[in-house]
């Protein structure tokens, strides 16, 4: 089964698990660019107030066909209780997506439960499997087992395919 983790990051720390993910996986992993929400203590306010507002950014990201992958994971943090405005934003293009979906959340230590349902409200059907992971975790690299359960899980969703396995990108 061919993965892709589809990932934003605006402090490196959902990044940072991505990357543990896609080489547990084996996974092609690319990123949602967003120079609108960066770090500093301003653009930190600004994005919490946009957040809750909804205020949709402009972001960037290689053109990709995610449909021809057997599995999407959506990687990003929660802010303000919602998915992170780029990935939202990414979303609301309606991007073709394969069958299954999954998403991983980095996070501050608040229930995620808020911003799973808002991210699966925006998916054509509801992700199959959910990992949230606090932001000192990833920092202080205590996610080991964490996604490899979750890898796990992913793994058990194409009872077919013994591992997930990465696209031949030398074919191209």
């Amino acid at each position: 089964m061919r993965a892709l983790i589809i990932c934003y990051s605006r402090t490196g720390n959902t990044w940072k698990a991505a990357i543990q993910l896609a080489e547990t996986l084996k996974a092609d992993l690319t990123e949602i660019h967003c120079d609108h929400h960066r770090k500093g203590l301003w653009r930190y306010w600004r994005t919490a107030y946009e957040s809750v507002k909804g205020v949709m950014p402009d972001i960037e990201m290689a053109d990709l066909e995610a449909d021809a992958y057997d599995l999407a994971v959506i990687a990003g943090p929660i802010w303000t209780s919602h998915p992170a405005l780029p990935l939202r934003a990414w979303l609301a293009r309606k991007p073709a997506l394969p069958r299954r979906t999954a998403v991983l959340f980095t996070h501050i230590g608040n229930d995620p439960t808020r911003a799973f349902t808002e991210l699966d409200a925006l998916l054509p059907a509801p992700s199959l499997e959910k990992l949230a992971l606090t932001g000192e975790d990833v920092r202080k690299d205590r996610i080991g087992r964490d996604i490899d359960a979750f890898a796990r899980r992913l793994r058990l969703l194409a009872p077919d395919a013994q591992t997930l396995t990465p696209i031949d990108k030398s074919a191209a």
